[in-house]
Parts: C-alpha cells; sequence; structure tokens
C-alpha cells in the first residue's frame, strides 16, 4: 500500500503527479487510464479540501492506494465533518442541468468500477481498471 498525506490546499493537488509516477513504476498504464486517474483523482481531493475540510490548512487529507487485479483501489479520507451524499442533486435531471453541485461525483461514479463512501471513516473508497 502506498500513503501520501498533505494539507488541504489546492497547490498539494500536484500530489496526483506522484501517485501517478508511482502506479507507473509499479505497472504498465495507458494514456486513457492516466487522463481517467488524473480526472477522478483531481475531483475526489478537491472535494475534500473545498467541501470536506473547508480549505483548513491545518486538516490532513490522507490518500491511500494499492494494485490488485488489473485495478488501482484508492481511499481518500478528510478531516471534515462528511457529507451525506444521498443529498447530492443528480447533475443529469432537467431541474440540476444548470447547477454545479454533483458533476464531479457523478464524474467519478461513471468512471470508476466501484465507489463507496464510508461516513464511519469519512473516506472514499474508489478503483478505477489500468
Amino acid at each position: 500500500m502506498n500513503q501520501h498525506e498533505i494539507s488541504s490546499t489546492l497547490d498539494n493537488l500536484t500530489v496526483i503527479d506522484t501517485i501517478i509516477g508511482e502506479i507507473k513504476v509499479l505497472t504498465d498504464v495507458s494514456e486513457s487510464f492516466d487522463f481517467r486517474f488524473r480526472l477522478v483523482l483531481a475531483e475526489l481531493i478537491s472535494n475534500a479540501i473545498i467541501h470536506g475540510n473547508r480549505y483548513d490548512a491545518t486538516k490532513k487529507i490522507f490518500i491511500d492506494f494499492f494494485l490488485v487485479e488489473g485495478k488501482v483501489k484508492l481511499c481518500i479520507k478528510d478531516e471534515g465533518v462528511g457529507f451525506d451524499p444521498f443529498v447530492i442533486p443528480n447533475p443529469t435531471s432537467l431541474q440540476n442541468i444548470e447547477k454545479e453541485g454533483g458533476r464531479g461525483i457523478y464524474l467519478v461514479k461513471s468512471i470508476s468500477e466501484e465507489m463507496e463512501y464510508c461516513k464511519k471513516d469519512n473516506c472514499i473508497y474508489f478503483s478505477i481498471k489500468l
């Protein structure tokens, strides 16, 4: 398992390049994976910084990942108060089509093989094919 810890500032999104570099050392990845994975990581880490920790640089984001059966499995955890994933608006419904909320999680769900929110640990778990 590979682990990273960053403070809650958007400047720390550079950790995405570090993580992708670590995965490339461990396995051969396609350009398609690189794009999809970068998009998912950027969305979930940004959400943890912005919505989870509310830009509080004294709070941390924890990113753990490992490779298994042709997939990368990740857990992204923040130190915020958490959220209810069932109240995120569906961005594809007509009444929400122009609203910003929910688009990122919708993309993550569309790209990921699995996605699960764990309120107890304040984590989002997901996996994506290599």
